[in-house]
């Protein structure tokens, strides 16, 4: 069985009738302004509005002007088995001003219908991953949170850049580096790093079947320079990736 299925609205909707799902559903909606009735409760939602619907509860949305949504429908979400959850009610979550949940969700949506399985699922676990931090965050430091959504959301953009993220923070960049070391156990670069190379190992464990050469899983996570990226690759995972197979295991021929 799939860990998740993704989809989205067909067409602007102004309503969708009252239903349920065996899953939880978590909706990202990204235009229009209206109220979602779940379980017999209101709730108001606009774009950004992340809404985390528990099993088996009965709702619906409406919305004057119409609305558009992304989903995601899973049986694995974050802190489920916690006492802090109530499976009686919705987890609402909002986006951050980047949209990195609507953009992991559209990523997402992409991916899978491409039929890239193993990129998909390292774009579904990074949601997983996002929401997980952002449910357990409170007492959190808000700054290192922000820089770490961010980076998530726009890891594979090579132009990215990571002075002027830390320079938008508002604080100094020596001062930013202690707090994310603290709370992650290493720098922002080292964790930006991280991301793609994660990546990176996913596309190469498919390369074959996807037809990619070193120089385009090099581009897709981020890297201009090949050469470059397979001297990261090379020092963080011990082999070069043009003979990595996955798993730790590396291609002898």
């Amino acid at each position: 069985m799939s860990a998740y299925t993704i989809g989205a609205s067909p067409a602007v909707f102004r309503s969708c009738p009252v239903h349920s799902h065996e899953s939880w559903e978590l909706v990202i909606n990204t235009q229009g302004s209206g109220t979602a009735e779940i379980n017999g409760k209101k709730y108001a939602f606009q774009p950004g509005t992340l809404m985390c619907i528990p099993p088996r509860l009965r709702h619906n949305k409406y919305a004057e002007e119409g609305f558009y949504d992304l989903y995601i429908h899973t049986q694995q979400f974050p802190l489920s088995r916690s006492r802090r959850m109530d499976p009686t009610e919705p987890v609402l979550v909002s986006d951050d001003a980047e949209k990195t949940f609507e953009s992991l969700f559209s990523l997402l949506l992409r991916l899978h219908y491409k039929g890239d399985s193993s990129a998909s699922m390292f774009i579904f676990r990074a949601v997983m991953q996002l929401l997980e931090e952002r449910l357990s965050s409170a007492g959190r430091d808000s700054v290192t949170e922000d820089i770490k959504n961010r980076l998530i959301a726009s890891f594979t953009n090579p132009e990215i850049n990571l002075t002027a993220m830390i320079a938008d923070s508002g604080y100094s960049a020596d001062y930013i580096r202690r707090k994310f070391r603290a709370e992650t156990g290493m720098t922002p670069g080292e964790y930006l790093t991280g991301l793609r190379i994660t990546f990176a190992r996913e596309l190469l464990e498919r390369r074959g079947s996807l037809k990619l050469s070193v120089n385009d899983v090099s581009l897709m996570c981020g890297f201009y320079d090949v050469r470059y990226f397979s001297r990261v690759f090379r020092k963080i995972t011990g082999c070069a990736p043009s003979r990595y197979v996955g798993n730790g295991e590396v291609n002898k021929k």
